[in-house]
């Protein structure tokens, strides 16, 4: 598997693959062209290779609250986002087929003494995660 990253905003998580991109560049046909050679042809040259990301998929969340943790499984193809009030988890090779809520406060107005969502993250063997809220507790849950 290609190496892959994350990347989120408010509202939508891109997933990109990285990738090997050639450098190359174009020599310059105007001296020849000055020197009465004839017609000349461009040559290119391949000077370096760089790393390039490439959309692959896109996850909308369509959710009123924004984001503010993504977590990736050490499985490589589920992930967590979470905002105030719901934690999802999604799987990377379906961007369009359902998402699980794993947590859900279903609030529509936070008032200030409310309990929400402040984090959550997976552990490093996949099977658990754990979210933390406003209030200072932390949870662990297990996906087994």
């Amino acid at each position: 598997m290609k190496p892959a990253v994350l990347v989120s905003n408010s509202r939508s998580v891109n997933l990109f693959r990285i990738v090997d991109k050639k450098v190359t560049k174009t020599e310059s046909v105007k001296r020849k062209v000055a020197k009465g050679e004839g017609l000349c042809l461009p040559r290119t040259k391949v000077t370096g290779v760089s790393k390039e990301g490439k959309l692959v998929n896109t996850f909308k969340t369509g959710k009123e609250h924004h984001l503010h943790s993504v977590s990736m499984c050490p499985d490589r193809e589920n992930f967590l986002t979470a905002d105030q009030s719901r934690i999802n988890l999604w799987n990377l090779e379906r961007p369009g087929s359902e998402v699980y809520s794993m947590i859900d406060y279903n609030r529509h107005k936070l008032t200030e003494n409310d309990e929400y969502l402040t984090c959550a993250k997976f552990n490093t063997e996949g099977s658990m995660f754990l979210y933390a809220t406003n209030t200072g507790h932390l949870r662990l849950c297990d996906l087994r």
